[in-house]
């Protein structure tokens, strides 16, 4: 009977033991099952290896083959200098990449997997950061074409199309502020319209960089090139991004400027300064008051009653100039 008993509590240990699947892995090892108020023993209890899972951690992006298109994407909206578009162009952008999934391929937060340790999810990254990379490239005017198209990730491309449409330089923001402080609130406009617009511009001048007093300095410099001088101010323009580039290296840029003209003038290779004054300032034209007529004077007006009147207008205009010539000689 106690025999009976001993073989009944070992089936009965048997039976409750869970059996092996039969496509369990070889990491998969079933634990035993232990008897009421049992203790394991260190020594022959076997090590539990937990079986490999496809789950993800939260921070490891799901690899699946992703494309991206936007049917509804305006044609009008390339992206272009000339246009001042990139607050419209990059703002839909950003949203398009939010809604298929590719944000962190477009700023850089998903690194390439290893092409050896993880040659599926490399595939998979490529893949899908070309996809986004070419969207980005159909909507851009050909300089940008030309000037992001050589870089070999989507997220290079977007931050270098964000330097080059954002950090233009002082000259640039300055021309913001003018076009901002134009800016009116109107009746029969909604004001809700012009307020959008006067963020969009105060964001892009933010955007630049802060002002500060060498900034301002450099911005008069600059602005006071424009009319006369806008060779040496686009000259002068390029180099703001160095890291040289300050007020002190405009002035001297002006200043060589200066010499330059000098010995030009000097080897007979240019007019004087002072010529040039005259040039870029002429005369305004008198308009006499009894005829409404430009250009002349009384003493040489033609008309009846006046003191040349009866000879022709060549007559007039001769008698003008020449008492014009002794005025200046005397």
């Amino acid at each position: 009977m106690a025999s009976s008993r001993r073989m009944a509590t070992r089936q009965s240990a048997s039976d409750s033991t869970p059996a092996t699947p039969a496509n369990a892995t070889d990491s998969t090892v079933a634990a035993p099952s232990l008897a009421a108020d049992s203790i394991p023993n260190a020594s022959t209890t076997p090590t539990l290896t937990p079986a490999q899972s496809n789950s993800l951690a939260p921070s490891d992006p799901l690899h699946t083959v992703q494309y991206i298109s936007d049917n509804a994407w305006p044609s009008s909206l390339i992206l272009d200098q000339s246009k001042s578009n990139w607050e419209d162009w990059s703002l839909r952008l950003t949203l398009i990449a939010d809604e298929k999934g590719f944000t962190d391929w477009l700023h850089g937060f998903y690194p390439q997997p290893n092409a050896t340790t993880d040659p599926k999810g490399n595939r998979v990254w490529v893949i899908n950061d070309r996809s986004l990379k070419a969207f980005m490239l159909r909507h851009v005017s050909r300089a940008d074409y030309t000037a992001v198209s050589h870089l070999s990730t989507s997220s290079s491309v977007f931050s270098e199309l964000c330097k080059c449409h954002e950090n233009l330089g002082v000259h640039t923001q300055v021309m913001l502020l003018q076009r901002a402080l134009k800016l009116r609130f109107r009746p029969g406009v909604p004001l809700s319209q012009t307020a959008d617009e006067m963020d969009m511009l105060h964001r892009r001048i933010i955007a630049i960089g802060p002002f500060d007093d060498n900034k301002l300095r450099s911005v008069l410099f600059l602005n006071g090139l424009g009319e006369f001088f806008p060779q040496l101010q686009s000259t002068i323009q390029a180099t703001c991004s160095s890291s040289s580039f300050n007020s002190d290296s405009v002035l001297r840029a002006i200043h060589q400027e200066e010499d330059l003209i000098r010995h030009r003038e000097e080897q007979g290779l240019q007019p004087s300064s002072t010529a040039l004054a005259a040039q870029s300032h002429p005369r305004s034209k008198v308009i006499y008051s009894h005829c409404k007529h430009p250009g002349h004077l009384t003493d040489f007006c033609i008309q009846p009653g006046r003191k040349m009147a009866g000879h022709s207008l060549d007559d007039a205009r001769t008698a003008q100039r020449a008492a014009s010539g002794r005025a200046a000689r005397g």
